[in-house]
């Protein structure tokens, strides 16, 4: 454990933080030193006024702590929160799966929430009282699935050049998963809400075959028009 020292009081750097907090930490630039003071007081409770007071080297030091914190890979999954069981991965609708594809696409500095609480199948606001090594446990296991899952389905998602491993695919969140939905209720709005039930490999298997269906139609057009020559 990492403490930070004032008058006798004893701060801790590298606390547990709920996932709320965790989000506020985001929110602050850690690069700007005149805002280190009120990053260390959201992370570890130390008076701001304090903590101003401090040596430049020991606020960089604790900033440094709370940084590394904010990654926690020693994390330990949990398969049931508070009641909540976690989704098992072969049930996942498209439904959910878009959703956390969103989540991820957005970032998770704002939707870390809204990605566990797919992933758990309960309300955003419940996940923010939650102890954030716990959801992050949760995202890692999903990366691990999420990247054989896209893997699979290559075609369908290809990344971005230079896009960092892990994070969203070449999907616009606000335009083209509407597009993706609208394929697989055949244009018809009034069947989203059942279309998002199905289980998500059955919706991507599909929409890898139409996209096989209309690559063949093509090569078809093609071949015709080279003979009409």
């Amino acid at each position: 454990m990492y403490h930070l020292e004032i008058e006798n009081t004893k701060y801790r750097l590298d606390a547990e933080w709920s996932v709320d907090t965790w989000l506020k930490l985001h929110k602050w630039d850690h690069e700007q030193e005149w805002l280190w003071p009120k990053i260390i007081e959201l992370a570890s409770g130390a008076p701001a006024d304090l903590v101003a007071q401090l040596d430049h080297t020991i606020q960089y030091e604790s900033i440094l702590i709370i940084g590394a914190n904010m990654s926690p890979n020693w994390a330990q999954l949990k398969l049931e929160v508070e009641g909540h069981k976690m989704i098992r991965f072969e049930d996942l609708t498209i439904g959910q799966f878009i959703d956390l594809e969103v989540a991820l696409s957005r970032g998770l500095e704002t939707n870390l929430d809204w990605l566990i609480s797919t992933l758990y199948n309960c309300d955003r606001k419940e996940v923010l009282n939650w102890n954030y090594e716990t959801a992050f446990a949760a995202l890692q296991t999903w990366y691990v699935h999420r990247k054989g899952l896209l893997e699979s389905y290559s075609d369908l998602f290809e990344q971005n050049e230079g896009e960092e491993e892990g994070y969203g695919p070449k999907i616009d969140p606000a335009h083209n998963w509407y597009d993706f939905l609208m394929v697989l209720a055949d244009e018809d709005f009034l069947k989203i809400h059942k279309v998002v039930e199905r289980p998500a490999i059955e919706a991507l298997n599909f929409i890898a075959w139409k996209k096989d269906q209309a690559k063949k139609q093509e090569l078809e057009q093609k071949r015709l028009q080279m003979l009409k020559r």
